[in-house]
């Protein structure tokens, strides 16, 4: 049995626009590229120690491509202090035998966004720093794809649905690989 091994982990803060008309929620996402047995997976812990803040994810989302897989969770809130605090953060893996692997990384986020009205988001300079991609949802809410705006089946909804006829919304989703806050706007149902 080998050694519980982290690749990368991801700290990303999402400013989510349920609605055209309010405010974002604010959340973390926190994912590690477990290199090693995944199927062993019993924590991820994420610590501000500087907050004294802790998520522990026992319940794991996994989502895997040809070359990686990521646990953890898309849905980590903060409290009524500090919210989700800028600053270095401390990721445990453990496995099922209780064997840790530990990874650092650091959360910087433009605070204006949490107060930002939708009709801002698209006037942000610190939006406008980031990638434009499309998230196609099934009827069940699971996502299906994400991939940048530009790609050619995202013209229009009918070539969506051409492409992924089992999609039934979609959201647009602002973010950079290399930075660590997202924002993501309300969803869109799908016109044939």
């Amino acid at each position: 049995m080998s050694e519980p091994k982290i690749g990368q982990a991801r700290l990303v803060v999402l400013f989510d626009y349920k609605t055209t008309s309010s405010l974002p929620s604010v959340r973390m996402c926190a994912f590690a590229n477990i290199t090693s047995e995944y199927s062993r997976f019993g924590e991820l812990k994420v610590e501000n120690k500087k907050e004294k803040l802790v998520w522990k994810i026992t319940n794991p989302v996994f989502i895997t491509d040809s070359r990686n897989t990521w646990g953890g969770s898309t849905s980590l809130y903060g409290g009524s202090g500090p919210g989700i605090p800028e600053g270095d953060y401390e990721v445990t893996y453990s496995d099922l035998a209780e064997r840790v692997a530990k990874y650092y990384c650091k959360i910087e986020y433009p605070k204006d966004l949490a107060s930002m009205p939708y009709s801002g988001v698209f006037f942000s300079d610190s939006v406008k720093k980031l990638d434009e991609y499309v998230v196609l949802f099934s009827e069940k809410n699971d996502i299906l794809y994400i991939g940048l705006k530009t790609e050619d089946f995202f013209e229009s909804d009918e070539k969506t649905l051409g492409k992924y006829p089992a999609a039934k919304t979609k959201r647009t989703l602002f973010t950079k690989n290399n930075m660590t806050y997202a924002v993501l706007l309300p969803v869109e149902t799908l016109k044939k």
